[in-house]
């Protein structure tokens, strides 16, 4: 199975699940339903999505390198 890399680039903060790239969070969101909902409500490209907890985790390790 294609794994997209996941093992170089996503940290933990992503997985697969039944084929599709879902968020490391509570409730696994999937990317591409994310996307098709959004798709869904009539949103176009291009698309920014932002993941707080991903970034308050990015931010956390940055600051304990510098302590």
């Amino acid at each position: 199975m294609n794994d997209y890399g996941l093992s170089i680039w996503g940290n933990s903060n992503f997985t697969i699940d039944g084929g599709k790239v879902c968020i490391n969070s509570d409730f696994r969101p999937a990317l591409v339903d994310m996307i098709n909902e959004i798709r869904a409500d009539g949103v176009r490209g291009p698309i920014l999505l932002r993941f707080p907890h991903l970034i308050k985790k990015q931010i956390v390790e940055i600051y304990s390198n510098f302590n």
